[in-house]
């Protein structure tokens, strides 16, 4: 492999680290090889999780909804802000604040919508970002409501994100308890369950242990699924680049 040595961000190798602020006449002294130790400790690259800044997640989804939906290409830079911030606040567990995966977030509301307030499901009953009935919304969102739910449909794609947050911190306050232990101890939720709390939520109250693994499981892969998709969009458009 040809190495760019005028380019300070060219990617040689996962598990070698470079500090900021070198220079490409410095680059040999960073080219020497990881100790073996070095190595073991240096996470791969699918173990690195949840890094992807607002602006990269913007770039890398704007290629794949140009390549799949093209109504919804055009989402601004403050949409991809404000989930990044959403992401740090979700909800409130036992007294603990619970957080995701901004990733995680961000492929759950495409997966759903595209990221289009507007989009209805096939069969006329979901809308929104993360595609709510009517039953569900006037469930959370009791009386006096903000918005009724006809409102809700129409609202920006950064009102909507509100009422999701708002939403998914009711599920996490009142989900049962078979949604603890998807919560790490440092307050973050796996991805997985964050899917099920948008999808089926009565899971973690009335099914058993091995139901919610196979649940979690299945949309933590819909998940990986996602980001598969996002990797191989931004891959054909540096080959064409």
């Amino acid at each position: 492999m040809t190495i760019d040595r005028t380019n300070l961000n060219d990617p040689i190798s996962p598990y070698i680290r470079r500090p900021e602020g070198y220079k490409p006449t410095e680059w040999n002294e960073f080219l020497k090889p990881p100790t073996f130790g070095e190595w073991l400790k240096a996470p791969k690259p699918e173990e690195v999780q949840g890094n992807s800044k607002p602006q990269e997640l913007r770039k890398q989804y704007s290629n794949l909804l140009k390549k799949e939906y093209p109504k919804g290409a055009n989402v601004p830079q403050s949409f991809y802000d404000k989930t990044f911030a959403v992401s740090k606040d979700i909800g409130m567990r036992k007294g603990k604040q619970v957080h995701c995966n901004p990733e995680d977030l961000f492929a759950i509301m495409y997966n759903e919508s595209k990221f289009d307030p507007q989009s209805v499901s096939k069969s006329g009953k979901y809308a929104g970002l993360i595609q709510m009935d009517k039953g569900t919304y006037e469930t959370v969102f009791k009386k006096p409501r903000k918005y009724t739910y006809e409102q809700y449909k129409g609202l920006s794609r950064d009102k909507q994100l509100g009422v999701a947050q708002d939403y998914l911190k009711y599920r996490i306050r009142t989900a049962g308890k078979g949604l603890d232990k998807y919560i790490d101890k440092n307050g973050k939720i796996d991805g997985g369950a964050l899917y099920v709390l948008v999808w089926r939520p009565g899971d973690f109250e009335t099914k058993t242990n091995a139901e919610i693994a196979q649940k979690v499981n299945i949309k933590r892969n819909t998940i990986k699924t996602i980001n598969e998709k996002l990797k191989n969009a931004n891959k054909n458009l540096d080959k064409k680049a």
